[in-house]
């Protein structure tokens, strides 16, 4: 047993109460402690918190038994001394800075100076508030169940929204599979409410107007975006008719923030590994659920074998399920979260499931954007 531990975690016999202590690893300033649990499993992460202050503790099963042997991970916090988490607060900070650069491009800003940049605030604050509920929704869940999850980690990208959208982690075990679906579907649900009501507001704002120099620019490249069924049923209320608002080229920012939500919400949904889709199919289907996950790669190239040969959208127009069919191959690869208590979902969740259903049903866009290059 290597005893040789990092300033702060405790020793095997202080927390002895809680667990059974047989090896320890250490990598770096994370240690690992194997051993039995002296209390419920799903209370150990809670009940090792006092001991692990300036840690953050995940537990995970390594063998069956009874009691099942652990293994507790003790790493750093990524909060400050002082508690502060600094990390989500500077990818914040990164993230609203790529947004309004992103979004001025879409109000056709000239940047003369860097507060040019506010004038996008409105895309920042939808595309982030949708994003920020999606998160919150699966943390507020997560802390409801009793699962230790960190805040949204934002991620900026320089691209044409933005960002690649925010992630939060699950580091404590799942009790059960209610709580599973809980968590899982919370983000999307939320969501989609953030989605439907930004939606609104960008549909009832008037179009951006390209400017003369950039329509007729030689070397202009033109987003074509695809809208889901969700944009195109709210379009109705506005008066659209059949052929929908949305072949227009231009449109408001807000309404790009609301489609990033619908993309958000139509691949997380996607029931595979550890995504939002993964979480609730597990729940619902129990361990059936990595045959599903197994058939999402191919179901994702299959689609986009299908719009490419049958649609003239050329391979920008399939890009998105190309990347996410080999990113859905190495999600699947981890495999889904495994609750504690592997039981069946309650009735009234499994209601709710047909809702998340809906939800993925209305955010779907066979071809979400197409590129047209100078």
């Amino acid at each position: 047993m290597d005893e040789r531990l990092p300033d702060g975690a405790p020793t095997p016999g202080r927390i002895g109460s809680i667990l059974r202590v047989e090896t320890i690893e250490r990598e770096g300033r994370v240690v690992r402690y194997y051993g039995r649990p002296a209390v419920p499993l799903d209370r150990l992460e809670s009940a090792a918190q006092d001991a692990f202050r300036g840690y953050d503790v995940t537990v995970r099963r390594v063998s069956s038994g009874t009691p099942p042997r652990v293994a507790l991970e003790a790493r750093p916090s990524e909060a400050g001394l002082d508690g502060i988490p600094w990390l989500n607060l500077l990818l914040f900070v990164l993230t609203v800075v790529s947004t309004l650069f992103a979004g001025s491009q879409w109000y056709y800003t000239d940047l003369q100076s860097p507060l040019d940049l506010l004038a996008a605030w409105p895309f920042t604050v939808a595309l982030l508030g949708i994003l920020g509920v999606h998160e919150f929704g699966h943390y507020l869940a997560s802390r409801y169940h009793g699962v230790d999850a960190s805040l949204p980690y934002f991620i900026p990208v320089p691209s044409f929204i933005g960002t690649l959208g925010a992630v939060i982690r699950i580091r404590g075990p799942i009790p059960d599979r209610d709580a599973l679906f809980d968590i899982g579907a919370s983000g999307p649900l939320a969501g989609f409410v953030a989605t439907v009501v930004v939606a609104v507001i960008g549909l009832a704002m008037d179009p951006i107007t390209v400017p003369q120099s950039v329509a007729e620019a030689s070397n202009s490249i033109e987003i074509d975006l695809g809208y889901p069924l969700l944009h195109h049923l709210l379009a109705l209320g506005f008066g659209a008719d059949q052929t929908g608002v949305f072949l227009d080229r231009q449109h408001h920012p807000i309404l790009l923030a609301s489609w990033v939500g619908a993309l958000v919400t139509m691949l997380n949904l996607l029931p595979v590994g550890q995504l939002d889709g993964g979480h609730v199919s597990r729940a619902v289907f129990g361990p059936r659920q990595e045959t599903v996950g197994a058939l999402v790669p191919a179901a994702l190239f299959g689609l986009a074998a299908t719009v490419y040969s049958t649609t003239e959208v050329g391979l920008s127009g399939v890009s998105v399920w190309i990347i996410w069919g080999v990113l859905t191959i190495l999600v699947g690869a981890v495999g889904p979260a495994t609750p504690i208590r592997d039981r069946d979902l309650d009735p009234r969740r499994q209601a709710v499931a047909v809702a998340v259903l809906l939800v993925g049903i209305a955010c779907v866009m066979p071809v979400p954007m197409t590129i047209v290059g100078p």
